[in-house]
């Protein structure tokens, strides 16, 4: 699925090449803060072969991904990684909404081990244990 591509007031969809040593510190920071599975050699590789696309500002970025729920078939918006002061809590999310309108999705998803996203208008869903395998 692919990205129209439409400059927002705040955040600009970016070739990943054309902004990767810009936003790698910021990659590099959530890992560190979050912990996830991730390596920013993978969100390089999502946003080249057009699986993610990465939506730029001055002082954030967005890697967003398209979904469709596979029980219901609407189309969704995935907020893969945010980074940024308050981005997703508030200042980036009216451009994350009309990216979400323009494509058709019915929601916006994203997943963070960070509880303070309830206080800024998110509803959590599930929260995401796992346990290790002793060998």
């Amino acid at each position: 699925m692919r990205f129209r591509l439409k400059v927002f007031a705040m955040l600009e969809p970016m070739d990943i090449r054309k902004c990767w040593e810009r936003i790698l510190p910021g990659l590099l920071a959530v890992k560190d803060k979050c912990q996830p599975e991730w390596k920013p050699e993978d969100v390089y590789h999502a946003c080249r072969n057009g699986d993610a696309r990465a939506f730029v500002a001055p002082d954030c970025f967005a890697i967003l991904k398209k979904q469709v729920n596979e029980f219901t078939g609407e189309k969704e918006l995935f907020v893969w990684i945010a980074h940024g002061e308050g981005f997703v809590q508030d200042k980036g999310m009216k451009e994350i909404r009309s990216i979400a309108r323009g494509m058709g999705a019915v929601r916006i998803e994203m997943h963070s081990p960070r509880k303070g996203f309830e206080r800024t208008g998110w509803t959590p869903v599930a929260t995401v244990y796992q346990m290790e395998v002793d060998p």
